[in-house]
């Protein structure tokens, strides 16, 4: 753990539950870097670490609209760098995680 104040920063394995939980939890850039059967157990597990009024904020790659102009270029990097991005572009976080149910989800 490294405390930076209002921050304290950890090392986990995210497949699992943190023992603590938190007000907010950001998962930033990980889902894409991560394959598809491990994906489901780390929205579950974070979810799982989040206390009961508290958020979890998940950032990660969408699908560009059809004419966007980056839209080639980053075809080109996930199909030749990023080896599981493409199949988080077919995925919405709710569905990756069945028991989400309860779970209020907004897209932006």
């Amino acid at each position: 753990m490294q405390d930076m104040g209002q921050v304290r920063v950890y090392q986990h394995d995210a497949r699992k539950p943190h023992p603590e939980h938190y007000d907010t939890i950001v998962c930033f850039f990980l889902l894409h870097e991560v394959p598809e059967q491990d994906r489901e157990s780390i929205v579950h597990s974070l979810l799982q670490s989040v206390k009961p009024s508290g958020r979890c904020i998940f950032i990660d790659y969408h699908r560009a609209m059809p004419l966007h102009p980056l839209r080639p270029v980053m075809s080109a990097i996930f199909r030749n760098l990023e080896p599981y991005a493409e199949s988080m572009l077919n995925a919405d976080l709710q569905h990756i995680c069945p028991d989400t149910k309860d779970w209020s989800w907004n897209k932006e």
